[in-house]
């Protein structure tokens, strides 16, 4: 009895859960519109004798730029890297990354000791080189005298006077080492050359600066510019002061672009072709922000309707034609739109006359 029990109680609960189940799927397949007869693009799905108040509007054919975007970067038109002349241990590095500087401004410093030294030897160098002046020429004097006097040889007279005047070029190569070594030691403190942000330290405190070797790089402020690869199918009508438009930023923002710099040729890896193009001065963009080049790639001749003939209803949308007095309800397919107009790839051809609802 208590089998018998049990077997209908499970044969009851199977068959409301098929009915459940077979349900759920009526309601989905509804929902979808799986009862409500197809109608393919392009064919009439309503008929009225009588037009709805609106706006008849011709579909029309047009040829439309095929416009694409790259990937770009805002980038400083000058980017400085602060560098020594010659070998030496840094010491300090006045500024960090993201702090502003002035042209002239000292970011780093070097051990000048070492430096001090070479202007000191050089200055040693110019005592000694002027002592041996004045005695070469002291000597050329009292040569000379004496060849007056015929007290000496024109031989010995020619010898002194040759050591006088080799005296005082060392005497002048002394001083322009001098100014060399205090040239030198003026790079002890690395400065900036322009106004702008620090974006990187190359080195730190301790490590030795070589001749070259970037110490800390400031990119120039207010001058930015754009780098972009454009594809080389595109890239055809592209030149030096031509303009882009460039869109980036939140909010986002579009600014015009003038190219600077275009490379002559695409390359052969990435069949792009580079460009530098220059940002208005009133960019609200920095340095190292990725944005985006528009460019018209082409063009194609579209359907376009307004946007306001199309009604949707789910993923179906649908205009009313009007053709010899009367309207018709006609799917559609549309793409992109186009301001206030849409493009329609399926359902109409040009010349037709489309019903823009009335407000």
């Amino acid at each position: 009895m208590h089998d018998e029990t049990s077997f209908t109680g499970s044969r009851s609960q199977w068959v409301y859960g098929s009915i459940s189940v077979l349900a759920l799927l009526l309601l989905l397949v509804w929902m979808e519109g799986g009862f409500v007869a197809k109608v393919a693009p392009g064919v009439a799905a309503e008929e009225g004798a009588e037009p709805p108040p609106g706006i008849a509007v011709p579909v029309v054919s047009e040829l439309i730029d095929e416009v694409t975007d790259w990937p770009a970067q805002v980038s400083a038109r000058v980017v400085a890297r602060v560098a020594p002349k010659v070998p030496s241990r840094i010491v300090e590095i006045r500024r960090r990354v993201g702090d502003p500087v002035r042209r002239g401004e000292v970011v780093a410093r070097l051990d000048g000791r070492e430096l001090k030294a070479r202007l000191d030897q050089a200055k040693a160098r110019l005592a000694e080189a002027q002592a041996e002046s004045s005695r070469a020429r002291a000597e050329a004097t009292r040569t000379e005298n004496l060849f007056a006097r015929e007290a000496a040889t024109r031989q010995a007279l020619e010898t002194a006077q040759a050591a006088a005047r080799a005296a005082a070029a060392q005497v002048q190569a002394a001083r322009e080492a001098i100014i060399e070594a205090e040239s030198v030691f003026a790079e002890a403190d690395l400065k900036s050359p322009v106004d702008g942000t620090v974006v990187a330290r190359d080195l730190d405190v301790g490590d030795t600066a070589l001749p070259g070797m970037s110490v800390v790089t400031v990119q120039e402020g207010g001058r930015l510019r754009v780098e972009a690869a454009i594809g080389e199918r595109c890239a055809g009508s592209l030149r030096v002061g031509g303009t882009l438009r460039a869109l980036g930023g939140i909010p986002e923002r579009e600014y015009p672009l003038v190219i600077e710099e275009l490379a002559p040729a695409a390359d052969p890896i990435t069949r792009t072709v580079w460009l530098k193009a220059r940002l208005p001065e009133e960019a609200e963009w920095h340095p190292g922000m990725f944005v985006t080049v528009r460019h018209p790639c082409g063009s194609r001749e579209i359907l376009l309707v307004p946007l306001a003939a199309v009604s949707r209803i789910g993923q179906i949308e649908s205009v009313r034609t009007l053709s010899a007095g009367r309207v018709r309800l006609r799917h559609i397919r549309t793409g992109k739109a186009y301001g206030d107009r849409v493009e329609v790839l399926s359902g109409l051809q040009a010349g037709e006359t489309v019903l823009v609802p009335g407000s």
